[in-house]
């Protein structure tokens, strides 16, 4: 688990008096080294058990309670869980609630998280050519980060889901990926119901 400080920044003047100061920042150090095709969390080998966790798209509030979470996570990691993949695929207002809580939780409880960045599809895929767009989108693709930068639980950043398709379309063994038939016709089958955690698991 990782280990959490809380920061601040204080301007003082000739005197010794407190001129201003900034709003404590919480953080933490986690150092993550790629040898080969292995992971080491804090010099530990590391393998990943993820879950697909939905609940950044809760923006009602469902899930939010600080306690909950912490219980969810908690929870996870019994049964052997150590990431949550986010389920959000958007970051428009409206799309995805407050991290915060749940950043909190997985802080606190050593569970590592991958965050979702802005998806190019919210932006019609035109980040080339519109220097408008692409400049919305960067503005966005910062305020995400530094909403997740300073957790130490953050450890993968994910970014256009599905944008080039989907697992049963580039699966041509599998029944129902590809009818060859008249017209060459391409369909996919959507009935994937396992969760992350048993794909990766």
């Amino acid at each position: 688990s990782p280990v959490c400080y809380e920061a601040k920044m204080a301007l003082i003047d000739a005197t010794g008096a407190l001129v201003d100061e900034t709003l404590p920042v919480r953080f933490g150090v986690r150092e993550i080294v790629a040898k080969g095709r292995d992971l080491y969390f804090n010099g530990t080998k590391f393998h990943v058990r993820a879950y697909f966790c939905d609940v950044p798209k809760k923006p009602d509030g469902v899930l939010l309670d600080a306690n909950a979470l912490r219980t969810m996570c908690n929870a996870l990691k019994a049964n052997g869980y150590n990431l949550l993949l986010a389920g959000n695929y958007s970051c428009l207002p409206g799309a995805v609630a407050g991290l915060e809580p749940l950043l909190a939780a997985c802080d606190e409880t050593g569970m590592i998280y991958s965050c979702t960045l802005p998806h190019v599809k919210d932006y019609g895929f035109e980040l080339i050519g519109e220097q408008a767009v692409r400049a919305r989108y960067l503005r966005d693709m910062r305020f995400w980060m530094d909403v997740a930068r300073n957790h130490p639980s953050v450890a993968f950043w994910a970014i256009n889901h599905n944008a080039t398709g989907y697992v049963e379309k580039f699966n041509l063994t599998s029944a129902g990926a590809m009818k060859l038939g008249e017209g060459a016709e391409m369909h996919g089958v959507s009935d994937l119901t396992t969760d992350a955690g048993e794909l990766l698991g």
